[in-house]
């Protein structure tokens, strides 16, 4: 409760002190309770017989019986427990003295404990060194010779130190003996039961009486319930040269804190340990306490039969788990049918609350959930939460509406698009000759950039004309005075050597060839050309003196090894177009026939028993052909004549040339241009025209041989 004294409020709660109320002025009481039965019935039995009960609040405290009616022969009453068991030497894991305070915390069932001892009766040693745990039962004196006062143990809730009851006696009165350090024959009065409480001990006294001191903290008490007075003790051994005695101290502290002897012969509260010695002596027994619920008539034994719990709903009662005795019908809340209870106890009320599922969207500004226990349907509006989503320069604005149970959502207040906010364009990238340049601009809202083109700037070409030569055709140099780029155009044809009669330079003999000099009127360049020796004779009808090839064709057939022997002993077939392997083998027998590493052809149309198979061989190591595809090298198909430029060039190893060509059917970007570019640079053709290469044109045998007579001295045939 609240309640207001003036300026300040206080306030206490259960078993509390005062405290003061921090809303200081503050006019309210409160009231506190539970939702459980205000009171309580705790049943005594004892060995099967009813020993009446005891109703109470719960919470309060009851004193328990300190009597039975029940007594069996050599059992003795000795305290209560909270469950029956059999016979045992163990003290039970719940267990009251006769008298104690017993605290109600519900409906409850006590049974009485009886012991009895076997074996011989109890001696006392005296303590002369510290231990761990005080637990036991002592006799308290002062002094530890023949002049020992002997601590006894009163009835009743009275003072000690005015003498008017319970006096220590000396030992002589008490009928206990001495005989060294060790007490015999003591009475129940004399002895005292120490328990553990916490991190201290209660001291109890063979009459059912806790030693304590009041609150002035002078008078040394006993009290019939453990819950009265100052109760709690510490207890050291004092080991101390002079002292070797026992310090038993309360926790109430003060000036007379100290259980100890007066000069008077009584017991009482002292305020030093160390003017009147205290002494305990700790009981040490042979025999063996025994204990037992049910002396007379036995055990029964419960047969335990579980009973699963049922949960409560929003409409039916439920119940805990517990479990029902077979034998006597009785329930119990543990296996052990140590706790009993009533069926009451168990039930679990309706709970009258519905276990609704997750809210669902009705997609009308309402929702809805559904008990999943009894289907019972709960429609309620849906509650919005606003999220405003602003408008940027590319998209509009809007406030998006959610209901925070079901999620449902919708927009509203829609704004236009803001658009942007352009700013001036700048180069970001100048423009080329050849390259546009870039202007950008950046929206001040929103950083978003674009672009435009700026045209290129176009070359600004000069020009130098380079002239034709003998053997390199003319061209025009244009050159960007902004860039440097540059590119030749309006290309002439190599003007061609002009070729004088020529000078016999070696007459020709039955056994050597002569040699006639030819020289360039107009860069003075010379060749020189074989006349065939006298014994050389011409075998084909059908090649004339008089053919360009004339001498290109005896040099082939003479050739050693001869490079052909024509198409029969007495024709050349000068016209005839020529094939890809008769090109091959001439290129072969031209470079002596060298012996190929490769052993087999990867191309299918080869066979091994044909005269040009080791040339193809040859050529394909040599690079000088890769066939017409991966597994044709195109046996029986007729040469072009960029084919037979592009064979010689890479018989020479594909050399780079230095010049250009003027033939306008030679594309600069064509496979054999530059094989082109290198036989014109060599002098080993000149075209079918000054302008006109004529690639694509078959090559007759006549332009197969004389190409190779051309290049012999390039290729340093013989």
């Amino acid at each position: 409760a609240h309640a207001n004294h003036g300026a300040t409020s206080y306030y206490k709660e259960p078993n509390g002190s005062w405290k003061d109320c921090p809303d200081n002025g503050d006019y309210r009481i409160k009231a506190y309770t539970d939702d459980r039965s205000s009171a309580a019935t705790v049943n005594f039995v004892a060995s099967g017989t009813s020993e009446g009960s005891q109703s109470a609040e719960i919470n309060s405290q009851i004193t328990l019986p300190t009597t039975v009616s029940v007594q069996a022969d050599g059992w003795t009453f000795s305290g209560w427990t909270d469950a029956e068991f059999a016979e045992t030497e163990n003290v039970p894991a719940v267990f009251f003295q006769p008298g104690d305070a017993y605290t109600v915390t519900g409906d409850a069932t006590l049974y009485a404990v009886f012991t009895r001892v076997v074996g011989s009766d109890a001696t006392y040693e005296l303590v002369t060194a510290s231990v761990s745990d005080w637990t036991g039962r002592y006799v308290i004196t002062n002094r530890y010779d023949t002049n020992v006062v002997v601590f006894k143990g009163v009835s009743g809730d009275c003072c000690l130190e005015d003498g008017s009851l319970g006096s220590a006696p000396g030992l002589a009165s008490t009928g206990i003996t001495l005989s060294g350090t060790t007490l015999k024959n003591v009475a129940p009065e004399y002895i005292f039961t120490i328990t553990k409480n916490g991190s201290f001990y209660t001291i109890k006294s063979g009459t059912n009486c806790w030693i304590g001191i009041d609150s002035s903290d002078t008078k040394l008490h006993n009290y019939t319930s453990n819950t009265s007075g100052n109760l709690n003790w510490s207890i050291t051994y004092d080991s101390g040269t002079y002292n070797k005695c026992m310090k038993i101290r309360n926790t109430i502290g003060g000036s007379y804190p100290y259980l100890a002897n007066t000069g008077f012969g009584w017991f009482a509260a002292c305020n030093t340990h160390t003017d009147k010695k205290t002494y305990l002596w700790k009981e040490i027994t042979n025999s063996t306490t025994y204990y037992y619920t049910n002396p007379i008539g036995g055990l029964h034994v419960h047969t335990p039969e579980h009973v699963d719990a049922l949960a409560p709903t929003c409409v039916d009662e439920g119940h805990t788990a517990y479990y029902h005795c077979t034998g006597c019908g009785k329930l119990f809340s543990d296996e052990a049918c140590q706790n009993e209870i009533t069926l009451e106890s168990t039930v679990l009320p309706a709970t009258g609350v519905h276990t609704y599922g997750s809210w669902t969207s009705n997609n009308n500004g309402t929702h809805k959930h559904t008990c999943s226990v009894c289907g019972n349907v709960e429609t309620a509006n849906c509650t919005y939460t606003p999220k405003v989503t602003a408008p940027t320069c590319t998209e509009g604005g809007y406030t998006t509406y959610t209901c925070s149970a079901c999620n449902y959502s919708y927009q509203d207040n829609l704004v236009d698009a803001l658009g942007h906010a352009w700013g001036d364009w700048s180069v970001t990238s100048y423009p080329t000759c050849t390259d546009a340049g870039v202007e950008t601009r950046t929206c001040s809202r929103c950083n978003t950039s674009e672009t435009q083109s700026v045209d290129a700037l176009g070359h600004d070409y000069a020009e130098v004309v380079t002239p034709p030569t003998c053997t390199e055709g003319g061209y025009t140099t244009y050159t960007c005075s902004r860039c440097g780029s540059s590119y030749q155009d309006a290309a002439t044809n190599a003007l061609g050597h002009a070729w004088d009669d020529g000078v016999v330079t070696k007459e020709p003999t039955e056994n050597e060839d002569g040699e006639r000099l030819y020289t360039c009127t107009r860069c003075q360049a010379t060749r020189t050309e074989v006349i065939p020796r006298l014994s050389q004779t011409n075998p084909f009808v059908d090649v004339k003196e008089s053919k360009y090839y004339y001498n290109a064709v005896l040099w082939a057939y003479y050739h050693d090894p001869r490079i052909t022997s024509g198409t029969d002993a007495t024709h050349f077939s000068p016209n005839a177009p020529c094939t890809r392997e008769q090109i091959v083998f001439f290129l072969w027998a031209a470079s002596g026939k060298p012996a190929p590493t490769l052993t087999t052809s990867k191309f299918t149309d080869v066979k091994a028993s044909k005269y040009y198979y080791e040339a193809v061989l040859w050529a394909q190591e040599k690079g000088i052909t890769s066939g017409v595809s991966e597994t044709l090298f195109g046996v029986g198909k007729y040469c072009t004549r960029e084919q037979i430029v592009t064979f010689l060039w890479r018989c020479a190893n594909s050399p780079e040339p230095t010049g250009t060509n003027s033939f306008t059917d030679v594309p600069s970007k064509a496979y054999y241009a530059k094989a082109v570019n290198w036989a014109v640079e060599k002098g080993i053709t000149g075209g079918t025209s000054a302008t006109t290469f004529s690639p694509k044109k078959l090559c007759t045998r006549a332009e197969v041989v004389t190409f190779l007579y051309a290049a012999r001295e390039t290729l340093n045939w013989n």
